[in-house]
């Protein structure tokens, strides 16, 4: 879907959240990792219930980071390497084996590879350890929630090595090994 008729549009997290149990165990990390809110999962999304009866509808990552982020009551990565630590386990891993097909991730708009590729060499690498969905959710709370300078989060697939990039509050794009950086489509 490109969003024109108003549905979500192209989202590069989709090869790594997708699925019952991705959903699942994403809805419970975020439900311990953020304060006054519920977490649940519908078919093609989430749902997020606050604590005074509002709620909204996320069919992507970025959405569902966004309504949760400003609650989130982890200040820092090892903080937040914790909880992924422990969801992992506490999961029984129920995604283990769901990274992403390389060939699977959507084509991403390339808009300044020059810069992307120097954050992405320069960038501090977080959360080495737990599921891929559950570090990449961590990882963009961690970004909007309270990291600004550049950070990233390697993501190894089938000898394929990428680097998610974030800065100044929003996840910026990926980088591959080649150091080819690809812009991600939200802005």
């Amino acid at each position: 879907m490109c969003g024109a008729c108003g549905g979500a549009g192209p989202d590069w997290s989709l090869p790594f959240v997708s699925g019952v149990q991705r959903r699942s165990s994403i809805a419970k990390f975020l439900t311990a990792i953020c304060r006054g809110v519920a977490v649940g999962t519908m078919s093609q999304g989430w749902t997020v219930r606050t604590a005074t009866g509002g709620w909204s509808v996320a069919r992507t990552l970025d959405e569902l980071v966004e309504a949760t982020a400003r609650r989130a009551v982890c200040t820092s990565w090892p903080d937040v390497q914790a909880v992924v630590r422990a969801r992992s386990s506490a999961d029984g891993g129920a995604a283990k084996g769901g990274h992403a097909r390389p060939a699977s991730v959507r084509p991403f708009r390339n808009e300044d590879d020059g810069r992307l590729a120097v954050l992405g060499a320069v960038a501090e690498p977080v959360l080495p350890e737990g599921d891929l969905h559950l570090r990449l959710t961590g990882f963009v709370l961690g970004v909007r929630a309270f990291e600004r300078g550049p950070v990233a989060i390697d993501i190894l697939d089938g000898g394929s090595s990428r680097r998610l990039v974030g800065a100044e509050g929003r996840v910026l794009g990926l980088v591959g090994q080649s150091l080819t950086a690809h812009a991600l489509l939200r802005t």
